[in-house]
């Protein structure tokens, strides 16, 4: 293969302007046995050239030499570290591994761009009075039993217990946040929840019982107040999850084939099993977890080491806001990396285009297409 030919691409590649046909060409390039014959033959040239001049013209070049070899290694390293990573990166029906975040210099074309999640949620009263949180002023928001609901400067909502006279009203609140938001909330024992893009949760406006239970879809996370006379109950479609005072994240999407209890801290008891810290109950079993990688949206990060390829497009359809369309078969992929939750949908896209198949965006419908 023609180093000339070697360098365009790279250099397409590091500019992100890589053509569905260069992608193909870089590929195939990249698993030829001549690929580096090719860089070492070029090299080789470059060697000989300045060694059998005997000039004026030859000291001149050997002025110059370091400059061609800097530049020369400097290609070749870039070839072998996007061969390194193609080993992964290219594989089929195996783990792929995504490129750095930091490396996004360039994004794929988009019509428009479509900004990361945010704080929305929409607060649902007793009587049914919405209140849509992103647009709602700090301060007290409303009167529920002997609960007051305030959003705070932070931007999270926090019951306070102050009305006395109304202590024996229990009244039910939800808070539900769309795909493209995320919010927090602290309940009236003082735990605070998170609640993940397109989720919800029922709670009471005050825990007057022997038991404190609420119920919730999507995904949530949860460090719950230490109470050993109120366990401390989260229902799910399919779980029961009972705690006395813990950290630990559900996640429960009903378009994922999998609802899943992760314990940090404490213990909790799923269905009459018993979790220890570092553990699962995922899907009727309890299993070892990786805590970092479940907790990761919370913290700001997508982490999709070893996550399907369906999996991790739909976690980005609840965070962009996307209705996805498979114009192709699903990839069989398996993804490695990490992203940041904060990027721009292009910023994303640049990351993964190409890991599996390629992507185009129509208005809010994300394309997958080979």
């Amino acid at each position: 293969m023609d180093f000339s030919r070697i360098k365009y691409l790279i250099e397409r590649y590091n500019a992100g302007e890589l053509s569905k046909e260069e992608w193909s060409e870089f590929r195939s390039a990249l698993s030829n046995e001549h690929f580096f014959t090719a860089l070492s033959d070029d090299l080789a040239h470059t060697f000989a050239e300045i060694k059998s001049g005997e000039t004026a013209e030859s000291n001149e070049r050997s002025r110059v030499f370091p400059l061609l070899v800097k530049k020369w290694m400097w290609y070749a390293a870039a070839a072998v570290l996007i061969a390194i990573s193609g080993v992964l990166y290219f594989s089929t029906d195996r783990k792929q591994t995504l490129p750095a975040v930091a490396d996004t210099r360039t994004e794929v074309p988009l019509k428009h761009d479509i900004a990361p999640g945010a704080n929305r949620a929409m607060l649902t009263l007793s009587d049914g009075t919405v209140i849509y949180l992103d647009s709602a002023t700090a301060g007290m928001l409303a009167h529920e039993g002997s609960s007051v609901i305030r959003k705070t400067a932070d931007g999270r909502i926090v019951y306070s217990p102050e009305n006395a006279a109304d202590a024996g009203k229990v009244m039910y609140n939800s808070m539900s946040t769309p795909r493209g938001g995320q919010y927090t909330l602290v309940l009236p024992d003082g735990s605070k929840v998170w609640l993940n893009a397109a989720s919800s949760i029922t709670y009471p406006t005050t825990f007057s019982g022997e038991e404190r239970t609420v119920s919730i879809t999507g995904e949530v996370y949860f460090e719950v107040q230490k109470d050993a006379g109120r366990p401390f109950i989260v229902k799910t479609i399919h779980e029961s999850i009972k705690v006395l005072g813990t950290h630990f994240n559900v996640n429960a999407y009903a378009d994922e084939a999998f609802v899943k209890t992760s314990l940090l801290e404490g213990r909790v008891m799923v269905n009459q099993e018993v979790l220890q810290p570092g553990q699962a109950y995922y899907n009727g079993k309890v299993v070892p977890t990786n805590i970092a990688q479940d907790i990761a949206w919370k913290n700001g990060v997508f982490d999709f080491d070893d996550v399907e390829f369906a999996v991790a497009i739909r976690q980005l359809s609840r965070w962009y806001n996307l209705d996805v369309q498979y114009d192709t078969d699903i990839p069989k992929i398996r993804f490695g990396g990490k992203i940041d939750r904060n990027l721009n949908l292009s910023q994303v896209l640049k990351v993964i285009d190409g890991v599996g198949a390629h992507f185009e965006l129509n208005g809010r419908v994300l394309h997958i297409i080979r």
